[in-house]
């Protein structure tokens, strides 16, 4: 499993993210004043970003304002001004996962601000060496609590950890009811081997505020580490739940899921890793097995069905409650198992003689009952697999990445964040062509692979 939080994906796929936990109506005059004006405010610009990948709606609003935030850095009526729309114009494509992007606009921005989040970026992927030269500048002039965590969080990771958690243990008695404290802490003591003493940290600060992203998740790899899975899950799924969604989170939990045999929640966490980062290799390779295990366990318990099945198919006519007309009649035919009788079609059985409409009717709610019917075919009885699962749809889990694409059609499917041949087959010709470098050429190469698995893309409403 992933021991550190990685980058911020966006969650087109988001089946952890709510979608109803913020009203966007009611947190757009805080997105908006998050990331206008001249002043900044970074606590503001925190909370903002927590409440963004709370709602959809939201993440799209401030896809909206980059233009605007692009413009004021490059028209801004002062120095000043352009410095402040650059922090914000580089927060805004930090929480859009365009990292590079973010770190460019803040080393142009320059400044304390910039700076710090330039550390806080660095340090969210897991990159101290560049976090701790930046931060060991801001701390020679900026004491905040927030620089220091900065700074002792670096220093933990680069292998520190014995003089870090002195520096934690210090600040976090000066600040007894700071959840980033106590978390810093708990990560020196991690770091040290003392897991016991650094769960107890990170339950700490959880108690101090639960949605601290970074306690949940330390807390759920270490839970996880010493075998308690259904807290462990409990943990990511908090960590989910209560700001931007990390790869290593989403990774680790469709982990923990396979552990589990929740194999569908597997696959639904690695597919959202592969929405907001096509690339990850790994993330493709565990949604592979994640597919595999989905379809064998559907495999074991459709062989368990089909033996049950077939033991019922066998039972003499003579075991079960039919009229005395109604038995007579199937002697009469020839039919002496469930197996013979639903063999036969309704019409069949009206030809032969003495058998009519009551008796048609007290058969088939007989097979109703045992949820057969009249003119089932063997393959509906005894199991072809492709038949039973609904044809064609067993292929709609199988990787686009497997249906040997030209390589202009595989990157369009990146770009539209498209994994699985059912996320392709949620999209329509219309929504495909919008796509980047996706024309008709391309169109028709999967069409034709599509129909090769039986499959028609929808029709344009």
């Amino acid at each position: 499993m992933n021991q550190n939080t990685e980058t911020p994906i966006n969650p087109e796929a988001g089946d952890y993210i709510s979608d109803v936990a913020v009203a966007p109506e009611e947190s757009l005059p805080e997105i908006e004043s998050a990331f206008t004006g001249n002043s900044l405010d970074r606590v503001e610009l925190f909370a903002a970003r927590k409440i963004i990948f709370q709602h959809y709606k939201l993440i799209r609003k401030l896809e909206g304002m980059i233009g605007g935030l692009e413009s004021a850095v490059a028209n801004g009526s002062s120095p000043a001004a352009k410095k402040v729309a650059g922090v914000k114009l580089g927060f805004a494509q930090w929480i859009l996962n365009d990292i590079a992007s973010a770190v460019a606009t803040f080393e142009a921005a320059g400044g304390d601000d910039a700076h710090f989040m330039l550390s806080q970026v660095y340090l969210e992927q897991d990159l101290p060496a560049k976090a701790l030269p930046i931060l060991e500048k801001l701390a020679a002039k900026d004491d905040s609590l927030e620089v220091t965590c900065g700074l002792i969080e670096a220093k933990t990771k680069l292998g520190d950890a014995k003089a870090t958690l002195k520096e934690a243990e210090k600040l976090a008695k000066k600040n007894p009811t700071s959840p980033d404290a106590i978390y810093q802490q708990g990560l020196a003591l991690d770091y040290l081997g003392e897991y016991e003493s650094a769960i107890e940290s990170y339950e700490a600060a959880l108690d101090i505020d639960h949605t601290h992203v970074k306690a949940s998740f330390r807390l759920g790899y270490d839970l996880a580490l010493r075998g308690q899975e259904k807290e462990a899950i409990a943990c990511y799924q908090r960590c989910i739940e209560s700001g931007t969604v990390h790869t290593s989170a989403l990774t680790n939990l469709g982990l923990l899921y396979e552990d589990t045999r929740q194999y569908d929640k597997a696959v639904k966490c690695f597919k959202q890793v592969l929405a907001g980062d096509p690339t990850d290799g790994r993330a493709r390779l565990f949604l592979k097995d994640a597919i595999a295990s989905l379809n064998l366990e559907y495999n074991e318990e459709q062989h368990g069905e089909l033996e049950k099945r077939s033991d019922l198919l066998q039972q003499p006519i003579g075991d079960f409650e039919l009229s005395v007309r109604c038995r007579g009649a199937l002697e009469t035919i020839g039919i002496a198992t469930l197996s013979e009788l639903v063999a036969h079609t309704e019409q069949e059985l009206l030809a032969c003689k003495n058998f009519g409409e009551t008796s048609l009717q007290e058969i088939k709610s007989l097979l109703s009952a045992k949820k057969l019917r009249l003119g089932m075919s063997a393959s509906e009885l005894y199991g072809d697999p492709v038949a039973a699962k609904g044809g064609a749809d067993s292929n709609m889990d199988r990787l686009v990445s497997d249906l040997d694409l030209s390589v202009r059609s595989r990157r369009c499917m990146e770009r539209l964040g498209i994994v699985s041949v059912r996320d392709l087959m949620e999209k329509s010709e219309r929504e495909l062509l919008s796509g980047k470098n996706f024309g008709r050429t391309s169109l028709k190469e999967l069409k034709d692979k599509l129909t090769e698995l039986g499959l028609v893309l929808p029709e344009d409403s």
